[in-house]
């Protein structure tokens, strides 16, 4: 099946819907993710010893330049990737999709393999759009009370209006999460990803601005 891309939520659910699936539970990669053989395992033993699961929550070993950067990357970071077909569906949040449906998720905690082998100038693209949806979803955020809105979306977002918030996102980095013991490329990607800090602030002020 081919349908034009909107966003990542409804693409998904449009495979499920339309994806000819062959099995209960369905597992949504990106491109430059690699199941290794202890995820395939450690995953069909999850879903082989609880038929009550509805949705697995995962997470990415990340590598930039090649390095694992644990600490730029947040790891563990789990993310919505394996559902129940015909009970869990997606929805989109910021520049990322969440469940919706079914009652049982749990996480696991054997990675997937992502490396990111593009430019980059692919990275700063690609997080310049996602920025802007981001600033979108902050802004949702403080302005509409709804249901799906999260305490921590709303936190996150007044957060993000603090002058200093991308130097002090890259202080996490760099000392929290102790980034400064992953070498020169550890040091870059905490960079990398203060930088995106600041392109949300960036769209958001664009974004209040142009609604004046």
């Amino acid at each position: 099946m081919t349908r034009p891309f909107d966003d990542m939520a409804r693409q998904r659910n449009a495979a499920l819907d339309e994806g000819g699936l062959r099995n209960d539970h369905v597992l949504f990669m990106d491109a430059d993710e690699v199941v290794t053989k202890a995820f395939a395992r450690r995953l069909k033993q999850l879903l082989e010893a609880d038929e009550r699961i509805d949705g697995v929550r995962i997470c990415r070993r990340f590598h930039f330049w090649g390095v694992w950067v644990p600490a730029a990357s947040s790891f563990p970071r789990y993310i919505d990737r394996v559902v129940r077909a015909g009970v869990v569906r997606f929805r989109k949040e910021g520049h990322g999709e969440v469940f919706v449906g079914g009652s049982r998720y749990v996480s696991m905690d054997e990675p997937l393999h992502d490396e990111d082998r593009k430019p980059v100038s692919a990275w700063i693209a690609r997080h310049n759009h996602y920025a802007r949806m981001e600033a979108r979803a902050d802004l949702e955020a403080l302005t509409e009370d709804t249901a799906e809105t999260t305490r921590l979306r709303r936190l996150r977002a007044r957060l993000r209006r603090l002058p200093g918030w991308p130097l002090a996102a890259l202080l996490y980095y760099l000392f929290v999460r102790r980034g400064v013991l992953e070498g020169p490329t550890g040091w870059t990607y905490c960079t990398m990803k203060a930088m995106y800090e600041y392109f949300v602030q960036l769209h958001a002020r664009d974004l209040r601005r142009r609604r004046r």
